[in-house]
């Protein structure tokens, strides 16, 4: 029977043996479990941390999203979008305006270069007319007779 028992005890602390790996391979299985969750838990954290600063960016401030967090930066990209093309609009209408603009105003520019020569002309005449006044009266008769061209 010592036989027997001595077999019973070396099963026994066998067994015992088999458990106590199986809690320690357990033990280390669940805290490396532990250490991979936490892992991911951080990475999960720190790029919900990113995707809220870039809604952050997109939107103006700091909020839950209204529907979600990729149609909210869709409809603020949409409204940047509608806001490019308005000023594109804009500028086509003031470049137009100031073709048009220039246009109108190519007559009045021509008639005042014609009036500002006509003036300097004038004036010409009037220095010159003081100046030969006095000396020579057929001059200023000539240069009057030039001066009545002008105005034609």
């Amino acid at each position: 029977m010592y036989g027997m028992q001595s077999k019973i005890n070396q099963i026994l602390r066998g067994a015992e043996t088999i458990r106590r790996n199986s809690r320690e391979e357990w033990k280390e299985r669940a805290e490396k479990s532990e250490a991979e969750v936490e892992r991911i838990k951080e990475q999960y954290e720190s790029a919900a941390e990113s995707v809220a600063r870039m809604h952050e960016a997109a939107v103006g401030e700091i909020r839950g999203p209204i529907i979600s967090v990729i149609e909210d930066i869709k409809a603020v990209r949409q409204r940047a979008e509608k806001a490019e093309a308005e000023v594109e609009r804009l500028k086509g209408l003031v470049m137009d305006a100031a073709r048009k603009g220039d246009e109108l105003l190519e007559p009045y520019r021509l008639r005042a270069e014609k009036a500002e020569t006509l003036l300097k002309q004038i004036q010409a005449f009037i220095e010159a007319l003081n100046q030969t006044n006095k000396t020579n009266d057929h001059v200023t008769d000539h240069r009057l007779i030039n001066l009545e061209g002008l105005f034609d």
